[in-house]
């Protein structure tokens, strides 16, 4: 099983790299015509949840080397909470294509 740890450990690396690139292309959230002053909050609100993607990298990463010499150490926690960023940019992109179509 921590086989599969290490491999959800790359897999989340992988996509936590593209993390500075996601904060440079934050700002033209902003760039765009808004609708007045009740846009903004829903803005900076997307913005945020959008770049907190990389949280379970390092949750996981935390419970890892916390638990990793215990010998009730569940696994398949850890591989949760490093595949988190997956989820958590799923659930984003689909709450983004809903209220864009």
């Amino acid at each position: 099983m921590k086989v599969a740890v290490y491999v959800c450990i790359g897999l989340s690396v992988l996509v936590c790299v593209c993390w500075p690139i996601a904060v440079f292309l934050s700002i033209f959230a902003f760039d765009a015509p808004s609708r007045g002053a009740a846009d903004m909050p829903g803005r900076y609100i997307g913005v945020m949840v959008f770049l907190a993607y990389p949280w379970g990298l390092v949750a996981g990463l935390i419970h890892f080397a916390v638990q990793k010499n215990k010998a009730e150490w569940k696994p398949w926690l850890t591989c949760v909470l490093l595949l988190a960023p997956y989820l958590h940019l799923g659930l984003f992109f689909a709450a983004m294509s809903v209220i864009w179509n």
